[in-house]
């Protein structure tokens, strides 16, 4: 008999962690459901874990399947979901016990194609309800052009999400993943729930929000000691040029404005990969790689479209600089922020 929800927990490299997740899952007070445990190539005890719960859990299907990603993963946990409903669980985080109880009620209530619930932050030594700019409550279509779209990839204050673009505090019907995650370039590893979660709220025709904080997310704390990625440009450039396709083809809502704001916010986040204490090339060539991304005319074109007047002080000198293709002092002013600890990644 199909199962109302389908639970795909994507896991590489968390073995530490798994059990607290798997346990939360299992656990729930919602019983209608599938567990698909998606081992991505694991090198660690995390394919004997999953083994080991599905001996004792019939709910539980295991893949094992080469290193791919987290997109790949993904997928493959799709391809063998069998529920009306899809929902993800990141292997490092965990659930509240009535979290898929709360969420499958609405959906079944308000027959909505993707229904969302809120998020605690969990840090070492403390917890954050992380609060989002749309309200709770139920969406149609036209209400989602009006007062979702809008502001949901982000808002007027640089920068924050509308609507958080993770996918594992949603649960979304089947027949909208497969419309959509497919598609999804496997060499995505930066923004991968926002070229997922955003098409198909486009395509999503009711949208349901509880203002229940359900769903535990495990922060890591970034520095900058944190290890330099030579792609990572090409990365975010992978992600801009997604959404773009994504905004053209579907045709629904012209998200490009807010685009520009997200790419001007990953570029922020590439120059601070570039400053990393982890990248050992000098200064100067530290300098040069900026300005070659400055370079890029998508990069460019956002930068000057995007209003100052939107940015927070400490974000409108950065902004100054990147539209002058002030590559250096672009840099020296990033890694003077990185040290003091005030900016966002």
């Amino acid at each position: 008999m199909r199962p109302f929800l389908s639970i795909i927990v994507p896991i590489y490299k968390t073995e530490q962690y798994l059990s607290q997740c798997i346990d939360s899952i299992l656990n729930q007070t919602f019983k209608d459901f599938e567990l698909i445990l998606v081992d991505d190539g694991s090198p660690d005890k995390c394919p004997v874990i999953c083994d080991n719960y599905a001996k004792k859990d019939k709910r539980i299907k295991v893949i094992h399947k080469q290193n791919g990603g987290l997109v790949s993963a993904r997928k493959a946990g799709l391809a063998q979901a069998t529920g009306q409903y899809i929902g993800f669980v990141d292997s490092d985080d965990w659930i509240k016990l009535d979290m898929y109880e709360k969420m499958c009620r609405v959906a079944k209530t308000s027959n909505a194609d993707i229904a969302i619930c809120r998020i605690i932050l969990v840090y070492d030594d403390y917890n954050v309800n992380y609060n989002e700019y749309i309200k709770s409550g139920y969406y149609n279509k036209q209400q989602l052009i009006e007062k979702v779209y809008p502001k949901m990839i982000c808002t007027d204050k640089f920068y924050n999400f509308g609507l958080s673009p993770a996918v594992w505090c949603k649960i979304f019907k089947k027949d909208i993943l497969d419309k959509n995650l497919p598609h999804v370039h496997n060499d995505i590893t930066v923004g991968e729930d926002t070229v997922c979660s955003y098409p198909c709220l486009l395509d999503a025709e009711s949208v349901v929000i509880i203002d229940d904080y359900l769903y535990y997310y495990r922060q890591v704390v970034t520095s900058m000691t944190k290890s330099y990625d030579a792609k990572f440009f090409y990365r975010i450039m992978l992600v801009y040029n997604t959404l773009l396709e994504i905004n053209n083809k579907k045709n629904v809502y012209d998200i490009l404005p807010q685009l520009d704001y997200y790419m001007v916010y990953l570029f922020q986040r590439a120059v601070f990969n570039e400053v990393s204490d982890t990248n050992n090339i000098s200064l100067k060539a530290k300098a040069n790689h900026i300005r070659e991304m400055l370079q890029t005319e998508k990069l460019f074109n956002c930068l000057q479209r995007v209003d100052m007047n939107n940015f927070r002080r400490k974000d409108k000198l950065f902004i100054y600089l990147a539209k002058k293709k002030f590559a250096y002092l672009l840099m020296i002013y990033t890694i003077l922020r990185c040290k003091r600890k005030i900016i966002r990644t």
